[in-house]
């Protein structure tokens, strides 16, 4: 056999088996050890910015992953910082749905409409999770404050259990 051909099997061989990670990052296997600490990375582990705007493939869904699938314990046990997300990492059908509606609210009703949706997040998410209770053990006043201050903005509170609450 010809030197060339060994050669050439065997470098056909390699790169059958060799594997450069998911072309989107967020499904990638490798994320976490793969990750590429930006400045926007820095800025959501040091808790300097909670929302991140970005067009799609700017890597806003692998940042969702990094945090929710990784770090999230390591935020709440070393540096008390909780990651309270209202969608699943694919979107939320929810939004989809009602995307339609939403195109018709005038500036005010929209963020009006987020001012609930957070409100009712953060009822969700860190009042009703037992995981959380012990954290809020001395803010008895500081919650019967903003559950009345829901209740006055005849905000609903939700008795079924949601997705929103981590698990």
């Amino acid at each position: 056999m010809p030197q060339n051909e060994f050669n050439r099997s065997a470098l056909l061989d390699v790169l059958s088996h060799l594997s450069l990670g998911n072309s989107v990052a967020e499904f990638d296997d490798l994320l976490f050890e793969a990750r590429v600490e930006t400045g926007t990375f820095w800025d959501l582990y040091n808790d300097k910015v909670d929302l991140i705007p970005g067009s799609k493939g700017s890597g806003k869904s692998a940042l969702f992953q990094l945090f929710v699938k990784f770090l999230h314990p390591q935020m709440l046990d070393r540096k008390r910082i909780l990651l309270a997300h209202g969608v699943e990492a694919q979107g939320n059908q929810v939004f989809q749905e009602f995307s339609k509606q939403f195109e018709k609210l005038d500036p005010a009703a929209f963020q009006n409409f987020w001012y609930v949706y957070f409100t009712t997040l953060i009822n969700e998410v860190l009042l009703k999770n037992e995981r959380y209770t012990e954290y809020f053990h001395d803010c008895h006043e500081e919650i019967d404050e903003f559950r009345e201050a829901c209740r006055t903005a005849r905000i609903p509170n939700v008795q079924a259990p949601q997705t929103l609450v981590l698990s």
